[in-house]
């Protein structure tokens, strides 16, 4: 079912390169690359992951361990040309983005969305896929995009895409002059599409009111180039991160596209307004975006601006206010080009990276901030996947505030994901307990995980932890850095100390060696078992003896 690789060596095995493999007879697939490439990831609400790949489809854990998987595969047609763009059968394996819709339309299942289409080779067009469990069930949802008025749905390149609401999609797109991988085809047109349900298919209408950028060099206008999409409930707003881009046409030499960070109020349907964009030369490439569980975060990500090489992580903690409210930077600014603990080398910036003596990157793909995820306990931690042509030792997993410091650390310690790019991060909030799902680029997946707690019974939200505990608690002592908690022991013998927060989550354990009778206390420094500052909020102690 899967690619065979083919790999050769002429050093006598000391060192080997993959080489051209065919996935069946007469057809050539690929060089393995795509198929490893993680582009999308989300979760089914059993907490199952679900992964985007490129060329291999769609897998689907079989367990919340994720350790093993099933293939969620399109149908599709060989050779894709000889499909429609109305049909249910996709143009390609390879996807693009991933979201899951739980109980969709108020029923019982969760619908996974993929968009299908070429995102690395971009040799054929895209369509929004829709899967539903009990049958199995493939569904074409741009399907119904009116060819008359929007043109040739082969001439389609969709991207990241988002719901309001089960009935409202904000999808990416690009659309092309003539067939997507066709001879001469070019893009004539990008923007956001709003899909919204009646009577059981979606209505297609574009949505780029606000989105039209001025080229003062050619005099031209054009969309900006969306590249993620996030859907902020609290807010009712849909954020859009916009890439800086060049086009080229046959008639037109270039047009340079600025990128920028842009809202639209769902409810009002007014257009979209321009609320980062103009803060330097720091904040033209937008690339990610991520909040909080409860939404009161938000954050943004860049690649480095223009032939200087760094990226940036951006943090608003005040979302649901003005769409205009400041943001805090995190990582990197023009007055400040030490971040991520990561000082390009002095040709990086007048050259780039320069490859056997070609110039193969230009200095600014160096700090590519791919993605972001917010932690789910402290919304004030954010995890970035970085990727950095030519400087691999600071590609990877970076980590903001792990210590309470305000500072980033490389979080790839055991090495695993040194030299590796980050693409997707996500993390699984329906499990009660650390797991962060990591997609790369051309290296497969990879989970950071605490192991579950199954010691004990998880505690009601309105009630403290039991009473039976046999030692008297005195009471506590708050100080700046930590918590002490007073207690009398009757008896000699070993302490353990428990820190429950009030949903009944056990975020803390400590035990201590033998004490002896009388009084003790025991300090708790705010920090839960990962040796993460907690949020602030009422937590319970329990002491056992």
């Amino acid at each position: 079912q899967f690619n065979c690789k083919l790999h050769v060596t002429d050093s006598g095995g000391d060192s080997w390169q993959q080489s051209y493999d065919r996935g069946s007879e007469g057809a050539w697939i690929s060089r393995g690359y795509n198929e490893l490439h993680v582009a999308g990831m989300d979760f089914m609400s059993d907490g199952r992951v679900v992964l985007g790949t490129g060329d291999c489809g769609t897998f689907r854990a079989t367990d919340e361990s994720q350790t093993a998987f099933e293939w969620l595969l399109a149908p599709q047609h060989w050779p894709p040309e000889e499909t429609s763009g109305t049909s249910n059968v996709a143009w390609t394996a390879e996807v693009d983005a991933v979201h899951v819709r739980p109980d969709y339309l108020g029923g019982d299942k969760d619908a996974v969305f993929i968009n299908c289409g070429e995102v690395i080779q971009k040799s054929q067009p895209s369509k929004l896929m829709k899967y539903t469990d009990d049958p199995p069930t493939w569904e074409n949802v741009t399907a119904s995009i009116d060819e008359s008025a929007l043109g040739p749905l082969e001439n389609y390149l969709f991207g990241d895409f988002t719901f309001s609401d089960d009935q409202t999609i904000f999808l990416i797109y690009q659309r092309y002059n003539d067939r997507v991988g066709g001879s001469g085809a070019y893009i004539s047109d990008v923007g956001v599409l709003k899909g919204t349900l009646s009577e059981g298919s979606y209505d297609w209408e574009k949505c780029n009111a606000g989105l039209l950028i001025h080229d003062p060099a050619t005099g031209l206008d054009f969309n900006a180039f969306g590249v993620e999409l996030m859907y902020h409930e609290p807010s009712g707003r849909v954020y859009l991160a916009a890439r800086d881009y060049t086009l080229r046409t046959p008639e037109i030499e270039k047009v340079h596209v600025v990128g920028a960070l842009y809202t639209l109020d769902v409810a009002s349907g007014s257009g979209w307004t321009k609320i980062l964009g103009g803060l330097g030369t720091s904040f033209k490439d937008f690339r990610c975006l991520a909040q909080s569980n409860d939404g009161q975060v938000v954050y943004a990500g860049t690649r480095g601006h223009s032939m200087a090489g760094y990226g940036t992580v951006l943090k608003c903690s005040a979302p649901t206010g003005s769409a205009t409210d400041a943001w805090e930077i995190l990582a990197n600014s023009d007055a400040d080009t030490n971040t991520f603990d990561f000082v390009p080398p002095f040709w990086a910036n007048a050259l780039g990276y320069v490859n056997d003596g070609f110039l193969a990157y230009p200095g600014r793909y160096l700090t590519d901030v791919r993605s972001l995820a917010v932690d789910p306990v402290n919304p004030d931690i954010v995890y970035a996947g970085m990727s950095c042509l030519g400087f691999a030792k600071k590609e990877g997993l970076w980590v903001f505030n792990l210590s309470g410091q305000g500072v980033w650390g490389h979080a790839s310690g055991n090495s695993v994901l040194t030299g590796v790019g980050v693409g997707e991060l996500r993390f699984n909030t329906a499990v009660p307990y650390f797991e962060l799902l990591i997609g790369s680029d051309g290296q497969g997946a990879y989970m950071i995980a605490e192991a579950p707690d199954t010691e004990e019974p998880k505690v009601h939200p309105q009630e403290p932890p039991g009473d039976e505990d046999p030692l008297a608690v005195q009471g506590t002592i708050r100080r700046a850095e930590g918590i002490a908690i007073a207690f009398s022991l009757p008896s000699p013998g070993p302490v353990s100390v428990e820190i429950f927060d009030i949903s009944g989550r056990l975020g803390h354990r400590q035990a201590t060696t033998a004490l002896p009778a009388g009084d003790h206390k025991v300090f708790w420094d705010k920090r839960d078992r990962r040796g993460l500052l907690v949020a602030s909020g009422v937590y319970f102690a329990r002491v056992k003896g």
